[in-house]
């Protein structure tokens, strides 16, 4: 039985989804750790998921959820019309929101963290990332990781502290990647988040190698949970898989109209319904009235 979670165009299957369709599998407290967090929710831009993990291991810090919170809150209150610069405002957002959380808590100061944004949106792929994250997409050329493993500057060296989000400052240097182009995902076409230390080494091919193979989606998520559980390293059990269904008809509630003039419609609306439209279309009426029966 599946347990996925259907949304418009795709399906979802994240760890717990796959606990729950399958009990044989058996994932402790240990296993999920508090040092990265791989979150997701509809919203207002379309669907958002968003991963966020520490650099330097220190679990029980607020500063995973402060992140991951701030990228949710910043796609769900407005809707953007330039995707490609609502996700680079996003991280820098989410950046200032880390700052100042560490400068009130002295204990969290220095922190610095990877993060990758990933909007579902006009059944298009936007992806956004600092540091080093983990996202592999799975379509008819075959499979492959999209983001880097190792992140390099202007100067070609790789220097931890401008290539994260961190707690440092306040500027807007932080090297924001964006996605050139959006990935456009066919019928069949899957994408996969899994957490950087699941994704060294061997983990690498041995995750492409499961999303590259055929079988459901709740196939490969069993898979994964049993290969992170396998590891020597012992890396955070938490992943999720986005399978791209598309069987035609109507698009998703982020329709093509939608997209490009819903912002402007929602405007024109909050304009007409606004008190001083109001004022003003009930001085001319009482203008009107007072030229025809006043005079």
């Amino acid at each position: 039985m599946s347990h996925t979670l259907k949304l418009y165009d795709f399906e979802i299957l994240d760890i717990e989804r796959t606990i729950k369709g399958s009990p044989d599998i058996q994932v402790l407290s240990d296993d999920i750790k508090e040092y990265s967090s791989l979150a997701y929710k509809k919203t207002l831009n379309g669907f958002l998921i968003v991963y966020t993990e520490e650099n330097k291991i220190i679990s029980g810090s607020n500063v995973i959820k402060i992140t991951t919170d701030s990228l949710i809150n910043f796609f769900s209150k407005q809707f953007y019309i330039d995707t490609y610069d609502a996700l680079n405002e996003s991280l820098k957002y989410a950046n200032k929101q880390l700052f100042y959380y560490t400068k009130r808590n002295d204990l969290f100061r220095n922190k610095k963290l990877n993060c990758l944004v990933l909007l579902i949106r006009e059944k298009q792929i936007y992806y956004a990332y600092v540091g080093i994250t983990s996202l592999y997409i799975k379509s008819k050329e075959g499979t492959w990781r999209v983001t880097p493993d190792i992140v390099k500057t202007d100067t070609e060296n790789y220097k931890e502290s401008r290539s994260s989000l961190n707690s440092i400052d306040i500027t807007d240097k932080i090297p924001v990647v964006i996605c050139e182009n959006p990935i456009l995902p066919s019928r069949g076409d899957m994408l996969c988040v899994v957490s950087n230390s699941a994704a060294k080494g061997k983990g690498n091919k041995n995750i492409i190698d499961i999303i590259d193979e055929k079988s459901t989606i709740n196939d490969k998520g069993v898979k994964i949970v049993k290969l992170l559980k396998s590891m020597e390293e012992k890396p955070n059990v938490a992943f999720i898989l986005v399978n791209f269904l598309l069987t035609g008809g109507k698009y998703s509630e982020f329709n093509s109209f939608n997209f490009r003039f819903g912002y402007i419609i929602r405007r024109i609306i909050n304009l007409i319904t606004s008190t001083a439209a109001l004022l003003i279309l009930l001085g001319i009426v009482i203008l009107l009235i007072y030229v025809k029966y006043g005079m």
